[in-house]
């Protein structure tokens, strides 16, 4: 005689059985960023490094990180794969994520007071405009 077969059940607020879950629609093959700067006039960029950073909803770690001079931009950019931090974590899982920018004048990839942020808007699917001009206070 074989065991029972248990059939699994999640639930979720209020004791009601959790609708099936639906197929996870795959993360972006690339996330394309068209990226320039408007800074004030005579302002000190110091080593002028631009980081461009896709972090998952939620998640500290970036997904996928890409590193230019200032002197680089304006530019066009993709980030794929290959931008991953870390292979087990490739931007093509990343479902729900957020681009961010800024420029480093000390060449650091965390934010410091006299830094410029990225202002970023959508372009389509996967695709974004930034522009790098709100300091950091």
């Amino acid at each position: 005689a074989h065991p029972p077969q248990i059939e699994r059940v999640s639930f979720v607020a209020g004791g009601a059985a959790a609708p099936p879950a639906q197929p996870q629609q795959p993360g972006p093959s690339a996330v394309r960023i068209a990226l320039s700067a408007a800074l004030p006039p005579g302002a000190d960029v110091g080593a002028g490094v631009v980081f461009v950073v896709v972090r998952q909803e939620g998640v500290i770690m970036p997904v996928a990180v890409r590193r230019l001079a200032l002197g680089e931009l304006p530019v066009d950019i993709e980030l794929t794969d290959v931008d991953s931090m870390l292979p087990s974590r490739p931007l093509s899982s990343a479902r729900d994520y957020r681009v961010t920018a800024h420029l480093s004048r000390a060449g650091q990839a965390s934010r410091q007071p006299g830094d410029f942020d990225g202002v970023v808007e959508a372009a389509g699917e996967h695709a974004y405009r930034v522009v790098l001009s709100e300091p950091v206070p």
